[in-house]
């Protein structure tokens, strides 16, 4: 029962309590606080994704097999523990007093963990390929256990924004903002249940003869401290931490509230359908169909009147996934859209196997198209993938009428943009019309 207490019972490593009771012990007794000391806080990237793939049981090995092969390289005087799920601690006690020197040897073992895992780990006759995003807290002054596993933990998420495999030194700054994050991802939860978002619609215009064919529905925030917040700013977080269901949860339903009155008045005959965002987390959940259908069947649409886009960089996580909902759902009638094709990796390769209807080309290439050969040669590209593979093209971000012009000349369908109109509330949509 004792060592049940203080050891993780999968790995048969120290786990969280024998973690706090040795650092604290080391803080408090035996810690130089003339040399430098590293904690290293470790994420298995993907983790989650051979969990959902393969099962909880290859997961478990995985851990094991993990933990095991750092153990082998775990000095005496270190100390190695699993916190929790996927995550591990590694205290490195007496380094340098230089504090380059400090980094540099940090860095290398660093590197030797890495380099432990340059061969696949074999389960039940598979590979898997293991990388970490590794945070690293260094240190030489007094310190409390919970403050150091707090930095560490924050540098690894900041790592975990960079390629897999890629490790960060805390600095403080990185608490600057990680408090921000937090205030906005609780004002968002409370947001939601206070009715704070609303939806703006930007038209989407004909490029050949001016008219308008639909529209892109777009979230808004207004704050009742901190006035508008940018969807820039408050949809990574929400995405992030997941509450991005939720949100979309609500804005599906107001959006369907808005599609519902605007069609069954007179003035939509010319529009083709309302676009609506979908994210990746919400997209790739086993209940997305499902709940689809449940709200269609609450407000009484049709579903030809929705368009579903998704980034190109959302589809490619799990491309499978997302051709089998995207074929259910165009059996009911709706249509896709890819949203910012050409910012991805994956285009021409997947670009047939997805029975999509649309591309949108990213504002970022239609900007500067008129003066960058680059980016103009970018938009001309997409334009003719498009119209080979027999797609509607859409240009976001169209300001000027040299950019319009050149769309003309590329025979691009519709545009959106500050040029035609910015976005607005569903009554000034409604009167345009």
């Amino acid at each position: 029962m004792v060592r049940a207490a203080y050891y993780d019972l999968l790995t048969n490593i120290p786990n969280r309590t024998l973690l706090m009771d040795k650092l604290t012990t080391f803080l408090s007794t035996t810690y130089d606080t003339e040399k430098y000391a590293s904690l290293l806080f470790l994420d298995i990237d993907n983790f989650k994704k051979v969990n959902e793939t393969f099962g909880h049981n290859i997961g478990d090995h995985l851990l094991k097999q993990v933990a095991k092969k750092i153990e082998n390289i775990i000095g005496e005087h270190e100390i190695f523990a699993r916190v929790s799920g996927d995550k591990f601690v590694i205290l490195i006690p007496s380094l340098p007093e230089e504090k380059q020197q400090a980094e540099a040897l940090t860095l290398q073992y660093i590197h030797s963990i890495n380099t432990q895992f340059n061969t696949p780990l074999i389960i039940a006759g598979e590979s898997y390929h293991v990388t970490f995003s590794i945070g690293v807290v260094l240190f030489n002054h007094e310190h409390s256990y919970f403050d150091l596993l707090k930095s560490a933990e924050t540098a690894m998420y900041e790592a975990k924004k960079n390629t897999r495999g890629s490790s960060q030194f805390y600095d403080s700054s990185m608490s600057v903002l990680t408090k921000e994050v937090l205030t906005i991802e609780n004002d968002i939860h409370k947001a939601i249940q206070n009715n704070e978002f609303f939806i703006h619609y930007q038209p989407q215009i004909d490029v050949h003869n001016n008219k308008i064919v639909g529209a892109e529905a777009l979230v808004r925030w207004d704050h009742p401290i901190k006035g508008s917040i940018a969807p820039s700013k408050f949809i990574p977080i929400a995405e992030e931490s997941g509450i991005i269901i939720k949100l979309e949860e609500f804005i599906f339903n107001a959006v369907f509230q808005d599609i519902k009155a605007l069609f069954e008045s007179s003035k939509a005959k010319d529009l083709k359908h309302i676009a609506v965002n979908v994210s990746t987390a919400h997209f790739l959940q086993p209940s997305f169909v499902d709940k689809v259908m449940l709200l269609m069947q609450k407000y009484k649409l049709q579903p030809e009147w929705i368009e579903f886009e998704i980034t190109e960089s959302g589809l490619m996580r799990n491309i499978d996934d997302a051709i089998k909902k995207i074929k259910d759902l165009k059996n009911f009638g709706f249509t896709f859209s890819i949203d910012d094709f050409g910012t991805g990796y994956s285009s021409l390769s997947y670009l047939k196997e997805l029975p999509v209807d649309t591309i949108k080309i990213d504002q970022s290439f239609i900007l500067n198209m008129n003066n960058n050969k680059g980016d103009a040669m970018i938009v001309e590209s997409v334009v003719s993938i498009g119209q080979k593979f027999d797609l509607k093209i859409v240009a976001e971000g169209v300001e000027t009428i040299e950019a319009l012009d050149y769309l003309k000349a590329m025979k691009c369908d519709t545009y959106q943009g500050y040029l035609g109109y910015k976005p607005m509330t569903l009554k000034d949509f409604s009167s345009i019309l």
